[in-house]
């Protein structure tokens, strides 16, 4: 626990307001069903969330190379890295910015074993996240690439290296 919050893995009482928590973030992450969210658990090497007093302030849902993830951006990773751990989605509630959710996220994920050499994911660059690309910068994560599926949709590709 740090600064009140508690990081610990998503269980399945915890489905409902993660899946709800998930679909506040379009669209800088795609609202799913409850069918799709559970398969994302169920592919998941690490599935956290991060509460205060009960309540769910963030989640973070990450996977290790070779799942079997229908994402094109999981599999521009997957071709091009032998190990890593791959952040689906980072969604911290509006009302929790600031708190320190999304840095003790990445923390559970910097602490993942065993510990893989780069943490990697996606920020969309269109439409525009500046807000999120901001924080993943500062967290020492730097462009690897960029993937574009749609005229209306690109994203740059991020890596943080870990010791």
């Amino acid at each position: 626990m740090t600064d009140g919050l508690d990081v610990r893995a998503l269980g399945a009482a915890d489905i409902p307001a993660a899946l709800a928590l998930n679909n506040t973030a379009e669209p800088h992450v795609p609202t799913v069903g409850e069918a799709r969210f559970r398969w994302l658990l169920e592919l998941a090497s690490l599935a956290v969330g991060a509460y205060r007093g009960g309540d769910l302030l963030g989640l973070l849902i990450a996977l290790s190379p070779r799942a079997a993830h229908d994402s094109p951006y999981y599999a521009w990773f997957d071709a091009r890295y032998e190990a890593f751990l791959y952040i689906d989605r980072i969604v911290v509630g509006q009302a929790a910015r600031g708190l320190g959710a999304g840095r003790a996220l990445y923390a559970a994920a910097e602490g993942f074993q065993p510990r893989p050499p780069r943490l990697t994911c996606e920020v969309n660059e269109l439409p525009p996240n500046p807000v999120s690309l901001a924080f993943h910068t500062a967290l020492g994560f730097r462009p690897v690439g960029t993937v574009e599926t749609s005229p209306s949709k690109k994203v740059v590709m991020l890596e943080k290296p870990l010791a």
